[in-house]
């Protein structure tokens, strides 16, 4: 995934990838004290990319310590 669509949110690196109408959504922790996420790579089917990263937003909440 293109490191130039990447964003950071709460110390994990969130990147988005347009696949047909759904995106492609990876999310990694940048810092080896976080927890990583049961998916990390998952797709979020017929919607824009700003609701994609606000599910990764809401999977990191959910996890973060």
């Amino acid at each position: 995934m293109d490191d130039a669509h990447a964003e950071n949110y709460d110390g994990y690196r969130i990147r988005a990838e347009l696949r047909g109408t759904d995106w492609l959504v990876n999310v990694e922790p940048t810092q080896p004290d976080l927890p990583i996420l049961s998916q990390r790579l998952f797709l979020v089917r017929n919607t824009s990319r700003s609701e994609a990263v606000n599910e990764a937003r809401r999977r990191i909440d959910r996890v973060a310590p």
